[in-house]
Parts: structure tokens; C-alpha cells; sequence
């Protein structure tokens, strides 16, 4: 029987097990040992399966750890170019990705797009609120985030994020020369969401920019 990432996933039966636990446990140790190389073969695979909330999960889990370790990388975009296709099968997977990458170019402060974030889903806001330095996402979440928590944080943290950061204390990119805008943000967000700013979309880009 053909397999997938180490003998983990049988190729021509992803469902052959009636338990979904036991495939769930099975995917989530393909996802742990399989080869950047073949993660997209792994994703769409999984997809396959029947039980779609379970498969999902299993997918998203993958994706949460390998965007967090991506987040900030020069190759987050091409691993998301990847994951693109395998994904746009299951809305629930699209929207995880989609929102990993809004959060990196939050983080980033690259262009984006306000409406994107108000439409992103309570996760993200409020951990945009608890966690990112950026002054324009948080302006944004405290006049129109979507609960009263989520505003109350983000309006409290904007006077510490509009004071002005020693160079000394800024968080450069690797080979960055001193004196370049450091990289703003919090932790790595871990949940679902809208589906928005994914690389190549409309979303990508928009009327105001992620300044910090």
C-alpha cells in the first residue's frame, strides 16, 4: 500500500479506518513528520476525508504551526502559495490561512486593509487587540471592533503603542542595518477567520496600512 509521510497515511485509503479518532491521530502524525515538500500532497489528502470538521482540524493544526514559524520568513509567502490550492476545497481551512496572512502583514506593517481586519473573525481581532504594536490596527479595533472587549483593550494599549520605541529595544529582521523600522506585533494567533489577505487577493492591500 502506498503511503504518505513516513507510513503514516495510507495514499489510496486516507479513509479506511471507520474510527475518526484513530484517523485523526493518524494525520496529526503524518502532519508531524511530513517533508515541507510534501505538506500540500498532505493537505489535499487529508481533505479527502469524509468527516470534514475532524479533517480540518487536523489541517489547521498543521497550518497554525507552520505559519507561527513563518510569520515573520521571507518564505511565509511561497509556503502559503502552496498551501492555496490544497485548501480552497474546505472554507474552514481557506479562512485559517487567509487570516495567518493578514496577521503577518499586520505584523509586518506592510499595506492592508482595515475593512479586512472588522471583517476577520473575534479571535483574531481580540488577539490583535491583546498582542500587536500596530497603532493603525489598533486605532481600527478601538473605534470598530466587533465586541466591547475587543475595543476596551485596543483603545487601552494605544498610547503605549503611539510612543516612540528606542532603537536599541526595536525588534529588527535578520541582516536589517540599525536604525530600520523594526517588527511590531504579538504572538502568533491560532485561530479561524475570515477569508482575507491571502497573497494575490483583494484583501492583499487596501486604503490603510498596517504603520506602527
Amino acid at each position: 500500500m502506498a503511503m504518505v509521510s513516513g507510513g503514516a497515511v495510507p495514499a489510496d485509503d486516507p479513509n479506511g479506518d471507520p474510527d475518526e479518532h484513530v484517523r485523526f491521530a493518524r494525520y496529526r502524525r503524518a502532519f508531524a513528520e511530513v517533508a515541507p515538500a510534501d505538506a500540500a500532497a498532505l493537505v489535499a489528502r487529508v481533505l479527502t476525508d469524509p468527516d470534514k470538521g475532524m479533517a480540518n482540524s487536523a489541517v489547521c493544526e498543521y497550518l497554525d504551526r507552520r505559519a507561527a514559524e513563518l510569520l515573520t520568513d521571507p518564505g511565509y509567502p511561497s509556503w502559503c502559495l502552496e498551501m492555496a490550492g490544497p485548501v480552497a476545497v474546505d472554507d474552514f481551512s481557506a479562512r485559517r490561512l487567509d487570516e495567518w496572512t493578514l496577521l503577518r502583514v499586520i505584523t509586518l506593517s506592510e499595506p492592508w486593509d482595515a475593512e479586512d481586519l472588522l471583517a476577520a473573525s473575534d479571535r483574531l481581532q481580540l488577539h490583535t487587540s491583546e498582542n500587536s504594536s500596530a497603532v493603525t490596527a489598533l486605532e481600527v479595533l478601538a473605534e470598530s471592533g466587533r465586541t466591547r472587549r475587543i475595543r476596551n483593550i485596543a483603545k487601552s494599549r494605544l498610547p503605549a503603542a503611539r510612543r516612540p520605541i528606542p532603537d536599541a529595544e526595536r525588534v529588527r529582521p535578520r541582516g536589517a542595518e540599525p536604525g530600520l523600522s523594526g517588527v511590531s506585533g504579538g504572538p502568533p494567533w491560532t485561530g479561524p477567520g475570515s477569508r482575507t489577505g491571502r497573497p494575490g487577493s483583494p484583501g492583499s492591500g487596501g486604503r490603510r496600512g498596517g504603520t506602527s
